[in-house]
């Protein structure tokens, strides 16, 4: 490991530093070495997440859509609780630690589909010789239950607040039943 750090956090700053001091390289040329580097940097990241990003939006916006309806959800809860039981408090509140959970499963769900992506770079892509009609299925694959696990959830609050079932109304159509 210490190897790796004079290898290549060390011995790059030698060479600038002897570059600066023979006049070599100038002030402004290693600004420009620096500014080349996070450029470098910017964009190879960029090029990682392009590919990606309907995926992340969508799970990114169906977890703060979760959010919402499930605040109001526990809302109506809260309020059908102690409208059944007067003067007593509910045990179910509203604070910070779902919206906690929230931000947790925005970062678990983000760092997934970007593993996945990872993953098919490196083991897929041109390596698996088919022809495949989607060009990262490993992504489709790890967004599907994410995304169907934040409808559910979606669903779910919807119900609890209007009594009326997305999901449930998708099946009655579905099956022909009234």
């Amino acid at each position: 490991m210490i190897k790796l750090f004079l290898t290549f956090i060390i011995q790059p700053m030698k060479y600038v530093l002897f570059f600066y001091q023979t006049k070599l390289l100038t002030a402004a040329g290693i600004w420009s070495i620096i500014f080349g580097f996070c450029c470098m940097v910017f964009f190879s990241i960029y090029n990682f997440i392009v590919p990606v990003w309907p995926f992340v939006v969508a799970v990114f916006v169906l977890t703060l859509l979760d959010m919402f309806t499930g605040t109001q959800a526990a809302k109506v809860r809260i309020k059908t609780f102690e409208k059944e039981n007067p003067g007593v408090k509910s045990p179910e509140q509203i604070n910070s630690r779902g919206y906690f959970r929230t931000s947790q499963k925005i970062g678990v769900y983000v760092a997934g589909i970007l593993g996945v992506h990872m993953v098919w770079i490196v083991f897929g892509g041109e390596n698996i010789p088919m022809d495949l009609p989607v060009s990262d299925p490993l992504v489709y694959l790890a967004s599907f239950p994410m995304v169907r696990t934040e409808l559910k959830s979606l669903d779910e609050n919807i119900k609890t607040v209007t009594g009326v079932s997305f999901w449930g109304g998708i099946g009655k159509y579905l099956t022909g039943r009234k």
